[in-house]
């Protein structure tokens, strides 16, 4: 059962990709450790770095997790060459640590493990549940998640060859594999806000809504970006240093923890980075329509005003969109950082506030008193 104060119940976790960063995921597996959420998973499934992630969750030890996670470096994940013209690293670094896994385990762990991969030669992309595969085919499954065009050979499995799932729209976001098997209360452990590689593949939770519309959602995403490399000249998907995994363990430790109880390990009195992120994570989760902020809107009593006035002068540069959603925003002056307001689709001003905390509070009262309603 959840400790006393906490009310999420999972059947499912969907483990995103996002290479270096995966170590958030660590973190928050712990935080959901201490929560006691884990006992009701049944099914998980991942892409890339999270395909690793989903298997060591399955497999039932954390700390051998941390303890993999903290021998992770740079010389793993890029071994020496690969094949002239086809790859620029090998796997071997990868390969030693499935090798040492015992990864047969998974017929009897009582949890399925999906993995997303992608099919070079039908630009599909496929969920193969790996349990009941032998172990090599369970670690071509794993190399081909993981396997990112360019820096490793695609696969050969039954005849086709495949390469990372998370490198087209849906496969870095594995949760049509966990819906088509009938779980509904699912957990996705995203590694950042597009859930993924850039901008161009990324989607919105709200698309994944409509996709899952009789699911019930709950994301777990970096509050701020993972973007703090100990090196700034390695970027932060490819930081695999100890100093670099041991932050992003704890990040994601604290994040999932603030998102899953409301619990503040730290303090973001005037930290703008964590306080729009709070609010655009909590909103995410909430909102898939604009009409829902609406309704939002008017329930709330927290110092609102009502301007239904649509700016006249559109300065430059002045504001900040924090959240976006079917043409309704919010924004954070550039100038006036404590200043919010809410727009509609016509650039209407519907609402603003001098304390951007009203916003956070407002909406935990507004989740509570929807799911009263629901009850």
């Amino acid at each position: 059962m959840p400790l006393l104060g906490c009310t999420h119940h999972f059947d499912s976790i969907a483990f995103c990709g996002g290479c270096a960063k995966g170590a958030f995921q660590i973190g928050a597996w712990a935080a959901l450790e201490d929560l006691g959420l884990t006992r009701s998973i049944r099914t998980v499934s991942g892409t890339s770095i999270g395909g690793l992630n989903a298997v060591l969750f399955a497999l039932g030890d954390l700390n051998r997790a941390k303890e993999i996670w903290n021998s992770v470096r740079e010389d793993t994940a890029f071994t020496g060459f690969g094949n002239k013209g086809k790859s620029l690293f090998s796997r071997g670094g990868l390969r030693r640590i499935l090798n040492h896994l015992d990864l047969q385990k998974l017929k009897y762990c009582g949890i399925d493990v999906y993995c997303n991969i992608h099919d070079t030669q039908t630009d599909q992309v496929v969920s193969k549940r790996i349990n009941d595969l032998s172990k090599e085919e369970q670690i071509d499954v794993l190399l081909a998640t993981s396997a990112m065009p360019g820096f490793y050979e695609p696969v050969k499995i039954d005849g086709h060859f495949y390469h990372d799932g998370g490198w087209t729209k849906l496969g870095n976001m594995p949760i049509e594999s966990l819906y088509k098997v009938g779980c509904r209360n699912i957990l996705l452990l995203s590694l950042d806000e597009n859930f993924g590689y850039n901008k161009t593949n990324s989607l919105k939770i709200s698309d994944i809504r409509q996709l899952c519309k009789d699911a019930e959602l709950f994301v777990i995403s970096p509050l701020e970006p993972l973007d703090d490399s100990i090196s700034k000249d390695v970027l932060p998907d490819l930081d695999f240093s100890q100093r670099a995994i041991q932050a992003k363990m704890i990040t994601g430790y604290v994040d999932a923890k603030k998102e899953l109880i409301g619990e503040d390990i730290y303090m973001m009195k005037n930290d703008y980075v964590k306080i729009n992120a709070c609010i655009r994570t909590k909103m995410t989760n909430m909102f898939s329509r604009g009409r829902e902020i609406e309704q939002f809107i008017k329930t709330t009593n927290f110092s609102w005003y009502h301007w239904e006035v649509k700016p006249l002068i559109q300065i430059p540069g002045a504001f900040t969109d924090i959240f976006t959603l079917r043409g309704w925003r919010v924004q954070q002056s550039n100038i006036f950082k404590d200043f919010y307001r809410f727009l509609n689709p016509d650039s209407i001003c519907k609402a603003y506030t001098w304390n951007p905390n009203d916003i956070i509070n407002a909406l935990d009262n507004y989740e509570a008193a929807l799911k009263l309603m629901n009850k």
